[in-house]
């Protein structure tokens, strides 16, 4: 990676789903420090340590993930349905599914919604109008239980019949 920044085809380095030991090992060995981690944050898997830890550093954070992944996979908690973001959506007027991009882009992260749905994508764009206060975002990040969609679930048999070198770190 650092030799396309060399050969000038890339302008900066990005990770993904980084902790803060892997990004302190790249950081005390890199030619070029990763200018951006990009990680799974909703109100289940808050990241508030590891996010400030980047801030620090100058390393922005883009969310994905932020909307959960609701009825993909059984049994996993459907965000959009939890009562704490939907009581904040009521007092704003806004979906569920604006709160929780609130929530990432009122930390001051990118984020990075998916959706194949034409109304919902023009939700998911329409959360320049309104500010979540910081007592809703305390309230979402109380909800924090270190879960994540991809340890539970789809992704797990992946991680459980491939070895990558980078899970050494």
């Amino acid at each position: 990676m650092e030799k396309l920044v060399d050969d000038g085809l890339v302008s900066s380095i990005g990770v993904s789903n980084f902790n803060h030991a892997q990004l302190e090992r790249i950081l005390n060995m890199a030619k070029y420090k990763p200018v951006n981690n990009q990680i799974e944050v909703h109100p289940y898997n808050a990241q508030t340590e590891l996010i400030a830890w980047c801030y620090a550093r100058n390393i922005t954070v883009t969310c994905h993930t932020a909307l959960g992944r609701p009825g993909l996979v059984k049994g996993e908690p459907n965000m959009l349905e939890e009562p704490i973001v939907k009581a904040i959506a009521a007092k704003h007027k806004k979906s569920p599914a604006q709160i929780l991009l609130k929530f990432c882009v009122d930390r001051g992260c990118a984020v990075i919604p998916k959706s194949i749905n034409p109304k919902r994508m023009k939700e998911n764009i329409e959360i320049s109008d309104f500010k979540i206060t910081l007592e809703d975002i305390r309230s979402m990040e109380q909800l924090n239980r270190n879960w994540r969609h991809s340890q539970d679930s789809f992704w797990s048999c992946f991680r459980n019949h491939v070895h990558y070198p980078f899970n050494d770190f």
